[in-house]
């Protein structure tokens, strides 16, 4: 089946929260960027400054691939950038900035600077310093960086060499952020890429090695969406592979154990087997999808599936050791056990298919998947075991060989035993416990968080952690969507949030924001800095003023002025524009690539642009207050969405479809025994182990500090299903002519009982091991679950059953 490793295919796809975080994510590709993070073993003896080529030539490398759009590492890039925009460059400023220019441009200002140039260059200089004094001799740089490096301008870096280097005391690194030109959640293009990009590597430290580069102590490791699909890809992959083998063992070893026979393997896989072909051949065809969830259906289907040819098998080997014959033993398992059987698997099928119902594709893939798988299941054990028992008796007989027959239940049917004969005892210790775990129940947490889904063994994702933790900064943002039919609605509707959510900045609610504005500024501010410089009367911007202080500073410390003549030609535009710059100008520009992160047109007159709000950790659950009425105030029809925002969404929605199907599932369970039973006495009987196991349960998870989860909480409405199914062979069984011999049913059925719950347990338990939480959780609940309905199975129905008979034989005679 296909691999989809998207969290986000997994939550309601018509909530508008979703849709919307979804719908902003593609068109601005805003989570999907490329980390490398190079590090040195040996920072003594090899710092990280000494890799500052090895980036560049592994820059070169991938930008050589056609599968990214720019790489971000250092300062130079931005030269080109800087040139380009040179003559708008005060067009950006606001009037603070245009008075910290006006100070820079003033005689003793130019004077200072000019003598300061001279003092760097004098000094031994990097090739940065050389440049950035002849495309920067008034030092303006540090104005204009914080409207061209985004996001940048607020990381952790040391950027005194140019590229972005970590800060003491963190470890030396060096960080390249790469933007690929596809999503991640491309699985195919993300693939291709990383392969390209370990190609690139590898010749960029080839050539690194041949001018002397040491590459012994040399790491590169990488991160952002694009490593961490494909780890989710790869993890996904190997966690059903595991976890389908490990519970084929676990079960086989449980078999073995149990029954003694080889034979009995045949009798339980074969049927099996075919169900498992069925189901995911099925799959298959219909496009089915492998994901983080339906990863463990496998394990599922063995462990839910086998249950069928435990409890025939067992009732068939009882038969047999009583001297019953081949036929009627059979007759015996497919007639009353059988139809036990058959709604207990219904029940199992109906819990899991109502799950379809819910709002989360993830939920309705793994309901329906198993549902069919364990109908394929029932079938390949109603044609095949019987067909399987009667050939083996025949070529026995043939073979003159006398058939043995063994079932053991690891001596835990000795439960059923005690509470037979110490029934009042046994209830009495279970109501206590039920009420203890009944209390701790109700101190059961929910976790929303949809990251916390994500397998933690995942490679890229811990070098993002990494980048977050050594660069300072946080990442974590919200978004907020405008609309308009021009750039320029989108600008000024930009700016329009960044002014209305300036309070909570203030505050520090929001670290800062990142938008279009920044890029490219407002009209009208951009005619208010025309207005100021053409008016001037001081002439603060005079560039005839200008350049006559500069080229007397220039002679009194040595410089040639023709040095700086490119520069000077681009200052005259810079203080005398002739007019406002605009989308459509910088479209051919270097600035394009980053105006497509903030704008993108969707349609002739229809344009879309979003804004970045970067929050502190405190706000990753919630939207800091007050934040979307004054979005929504500010800029009506704006579209808000963020993580935190999803994970609030997805806590109410989580409650409403859990509650919904365990309701559902649980009116379909009762519907299905009464239609079996005809009886609302044998319903209870049959519905008394599940009701006690699921309060154990909920108990035992809030005292393991084992949350529910958006995965977990459904697995509350898949035990009605497992757990009923116990009671309904126990009751089966005891409704049966000599049912009241409770010793005997618990031999018949209490030891099949407990095979089949453990088999249960293999199968589902293998999930522990998983990589994802998520798919652990849900081994753990079902682990818990499953052993909780076998063990009140045996004891609290067992006990009730038996006092039941007691005064029942007490009144006939």
């Amino acid at each position: 089946p296909r691999i989809d490793s998207d969290i986000l295919d997994l939550l309601p796809q018509n909530n508008p929260v979703v849709h919307n975080f979804r719908s902003i994510t593609r068109d601005f590709k805003s989570l999907d960027y490329l980390f490398v993070l190079i590090q040195t073993k040996n920072p003594a003896k090899h710092p990280i400054q000494g890799y500052e080529d090895y980036a560049d030539i592994f820059a070169e490398q991938l930008k050589t691939t056609g599968m990214v759009e720019g790489v971000e590492y250092r300062l130079q890039d931005y030269m080109p950038l800087v040139d380009r925009l040179l003559p708008y460059t005060l067009l950006y400023l606001n009037k603070k900035d245009l008075n910290e220019v006006a100070a820079k441009f003033s005689d003793k200002g130019i004077s200072r600077q000019v003598a300061l140039d001279r003092l760097m260059l004098e000094n031994p200089a990097s090739l940065l310093i050389k440049e950035k004094i002849q495309y920067d001799p008034f030092n303006l740089f540090p104005v204009l960086q914080r409207h061209f490096l985004g996001k940048t301008r607020e990381l952790k870096v040391d950027l005194s060499d140019g590229y972005y280097l970590s800060r003491a005391p963190h470890p030396q690194a060096l960080l390249m952020i790469v933007r690929p030109v596809k999503p991640a959640q491309n699985i195919q293009f993300g693939k291709a890429l990383m392969n390209k990009v370990a190609a690139c590597e590898t010749r960029a430290r080839a050539e690194w090695k041949r001018e002397g580069g040491n590459t012994s102590d040399l790491v590169v490791r990488y991160g952002g969406g694009y490593p961490i699909a494909q780890d989710d890809a790869n993890l996904i992959k190997r966690d059903s592979l595991i976890n389908t083998i490990t519970s084929i063992l676990l079960v086989m070893i449980i078999f073995v154990a149990a029954f003694r026979r080889k034979s009995a393997l045949a009798y339980c896989w074969i049927p099996l087997m075919f169900g498992l072909l069925m189901t995911f051949g099925i799959a298959h065809l219909l496009g089915v999808t492998l994901n983080s969830v339906t990863a463990g259906s496998g394990a599922m289907l063995i462990g839910l599936g086998i249950d069928f040819s435990i409890v025939l098998y067992g009732r068939y080997i009882e038969e047999r050791n009583r001297g019953v014959g081949v036929d009627e033993s059979i007759s015996s398992i497919m007639g009353n056990t059988g139809k036990g059987v058959a709604v207990g698997a219904l029940t199992t099928a109906g819990t899991y298919g109502v799950m379809y119902f819910t709002h989360f594709p993830g939920m309705r893939q793994i309901g329906a998947l198993t549902a069919v798988g364990i109908m394929f299941c029932l079938l390949g054990v109603f044609t095949l075991l019987p067909a399987m028992l009667y050939f083996h008796h025949v070529h026995k007989t043939r073979r003159g060989i006398d058939p043995t027959f063994h079932m053991h239940s690891f001596g835990v049917e000795k439960l059923g035993r005690a509470a037979y004969r110490f029934p009042r005892t046994t209830l009495a210790v279970a109501l206590i416990l039920t009420i203890i775990l009944g209390v701790s129940a109700t101190g059961l947490k929910l976790e929303d968080s949809v990251q916390n889904l994500r397998s933690p063994n995942n490679r890229g994702l811990k070098v993002t952690q990494d980048v977050y933790q050594i660069f300072g900064a946080s990442l974590t943002y919200m978004m907020v969507a405008v609309r308009g039919k021009t750039p320029d609605d989108i600008v000024r509707k930009s700016q329009a949030v960044v002014n209305a959510v300036a309070p909570l900045h203030k505050k520090h609610d929001i670290l800062f924001t990142d938008a279009v504005n920044t890029y490219l500024p407002p009209l009208s501010q951009q005619r208010e800095v025309i207005r100021t410089l053409r008016e001037d009367p001081e002439g603060r911007f005079s560039f005839q003023r200008i350049k006559t202080a500069f080229d007397a500073a220039c002679e009194k410390q040595g410089f040639r002025t023709s040095y700086f003549s490119h520069y000077l030609g681009k200052l005259q535009e810079m203080v005398s524009p002739s007019g406002p710059v605009t989308y459509h100008m910088l479209e051919d520009s270097p600035l394009k690539a980053i105006l497509d992160k903030f704008i993108v047109q969707k349609g002739p007159d229809h344009y879309r642009g979003v804004v970045y709000l970067y929050i502190p950790e405190a706000f990753k659950r919630w939207p800091p207050p007050g934040l979307i009425s004054m979005v929504h105030e500010a800029v009506p029809g704006a579209k808000v969405v963020g993580i935190n925002m999803l994970s609030r969404t997805l806590r109410t929605k989580i409650q409403s479809d859990a509650l919904f199907a365990f309701v559902l599932g649980t009116i379909l369970v009762v519907i299905l025994i009464l239609v079996d039973f005809r009886s609302i006495k044998a319903v209870l009987f049959a519905l008394l182990p599940l009701a006690v196991g699921l309060i154990w349960l909920l108990g035992c998870l809030r005292l393991f500090d084992e949350p529910l989860n958006m995965m977990n909480i459904f697995v509350t409405t898949m035990i009605i299903g497992i757990g009923s199914d116990y009671g309904i062979h126990f009751v089966h069984r005891h409704m049966e002519k000599d049912g009241h011999d409770m010793p005997r049913v618990i031999q018949e059925s209490g030891k099949p009982i407990v095979i089949a719950a453990l088999t249960t347990i293999a199968g589902f338990g293998s999930m522990v091991f998983s990589s994802y939480p998520g798919l652990k959780s849900v081994g753990y609940v079902a682990l818990l679950g499953t052993l909780s309905c076998m063990v009140a199975t045996l004891t609290v129905l067992v006990a009730l059953m038996t006092l039941l008979d007691r005064r029942k034989d007490r009144a006939q005679s």
